[in-house]
Order: C-alpha cells, then sequence, then structure tokens
C-alpha cells in the first residue's frame, strides 16, 4: 500500500526474542540471504497459514483459562501471591488473562520502576527487598525467560517453601 519492500532481517534475542525488520522504498535493494533463509523457516513451520494462528490463539486461551483458575483457588486458600520481574510481558499477560485481583504486588530490581505501578491494572511494583520479607508462599514467574537465573538466585525462598508459579509454555506450579 504504501511502497516499502523489506529487503532484511535480525533476530534480537533479549526479552526471550524479537525480529528487527529492515524496511525502505528503493525496491532496487535486493533481500539478503538471512531475509530468504527466515522466510523458508517461516514457510517451514507453516507461518503463512491461518490454521497456525487459530492454533496459536487455542493455547494462548488454554493458558489463560488455567492462569485465571490456578490463581483464583490460591486465593480462595486466602493465599498470597506476588509477582516477580515487571517485565512489559507482565502487563500483557496480566491484562489478558484478567489476573490482577489476585496478585499483592510485583516486585523488579530496575530502580526506575519501583514504587510506581503496572499499566492498567495498577499493581504496585516494590523492590526485591519486599519480596525477602514478605511472608508469601506463591509467586508467579512474570521473567519467564530468566527463569534459570532467578531460581538461582532465589535458591532461599525455594528452600523456605517457597512456589513458583509459571505460565509459558503451560501453567504450573512447583
Amino acid at each position: 500500500k504504501v511502497n516499502l519492500s523489506l529487503f532484511d532481517v535480525e533476530p534480537i534475542w533479549t526479552h526471550g526474542g524479537s525480529m528487527r525488520y529492515y524496511i525502505s522504498k528503493n525496491k532496487k535493494i535486493k533481500s539478503s540471504a538471512t531475509l530468504k533463509k527466515f522466510s523458508s523457516f517461516e514457510e517451514k513451520i507453516k507461518l503463512t497459514s491461518c490454521e497456525t494462528y487459530f492454533q496459536f490463539k487455542k493455547e494462548c486461551e488454554m493458558i489463560k483459562d488455567n492462569l485465571f483458575k490456578a490463581l483464583s483457588e490460591l486465593k480462595e486458600k486466602k493465599l498470597s501471591v506476588v509477582g516477580y520481574g515487571a517485565t512489559s510481558k507482565s502487563a500483557t499477560t496480566i491484562n489478558y488473562c484478567n489476573i490482577a485481583d489476585f496478585i499483592d504486588f510485583i516486585v523488579d530490581t530496575t530502580p526506575s520502576k519501583i514504587n510506581k505501578f503496572t499499566p492498567k491494572s495498577h499493581i504496585p511494583i516494590r523492590s526485591h527487598h519486599d519480596f525477602e520479607k514478605y511472608n508469601h508462599k506463591y509467586s508467579i514467574l512474570f521473567a519467564w525467560n530468566h527463569m534459570k537465573e532467578i531460581f538461582k538466585k532465589e535458591k532461599k525462598y525455594m528452600q523456605s517453601g517457597g512456589k513458583w508459579i509459571t505460565y509459558f509454555p503451560k501453567v504450573k506450579i512447583f
């Protein structure tokens, strides 16, 4: 529609993975080998098929339902749940899954986020110090792409009986 053409792509592995697209009005720029490679890969894994996206939607809705159910059961038992990692994906998850009422607060180590609130759901964001002193048994891991580092850092929490709730690729409490 606007006379632009894609000529290159670059995978960006921060935040769980993204793609950077290179676009130009100059139609004479040749497609890069990387673009051709990724285009072939996308066709191979059926990203060009509508059925793939219907299946993705189905899986998202299953995660949403299972996460809501798991958190509502903890809330019924009057158990506290704290979020771990005030990430942009946490805001998406909280709002899409409608789980704000189940989370007491979210901890983060980024100074500019502390004492602020999550978008739309307005869950308080507190310092990591509050994670250590707050009496809670369950933590929902929003920074799931940093799971290994976080679990290594939070051994004391787990050794004292703390449980993690993960939701990607499926909902688990352990």
